[in-house]
């Protein structure tokens, strides 16, 4: 890696073709995926992207959590330490939180949000 703080790593690796719709939400530190709810700026976004360590490719199943209701996704978890991934956001409303899967082989390394394409000024 280029030695860049891993959500600067993140953003450089997804902003190229995102016109600075790109935005680093954390994590401050490595998470171990145990069912938590990971708190988000609330917004409109049309895809998560993630970075993390998992030893063995998964499927997952993670919970949006909306101004307006609750909704699954999958989430196709990549092997290997800073694999990337995506998790789209296919609700027209704020989002504000991501309930993680109960999985403890899998760490989040890094979080941003794309935000959404639709809302842009």
């Amino acid at each position: 890696m280029s030695g860049l703080p891993v959500t600067a790593d993140l953003t450089l690796r997804f902003a190229a073709d995102r016109a600075g719709r790109v935005r680093p939400v954390g994590p401050d530190a490595p998470v171990t995926c145990s069912g938590q709810l990971m708190a988000l700026p609330p917004g409109r976004y049309d895809w998560l992207h993630l970075r993390t360590d998992a030893p063995a490719p998964r499927r997952a199943t993670v919970w949006l959590y909306y101004r307006n209701g609750v909704d699954p996704e999958h989430w196709d978890i990549p092997a290997g330490d800073g694999a990337f991934s995506r998790i789209p956001v296919p609700r027209r409303d704020d989002l504000l939180a991501i309930g993680l899967p109960d999985d403890p082989a899998v760490v989040g390394r890094a979080v941003c949000v794309v935000e959404s394409r639709e809302d842009a000024p």
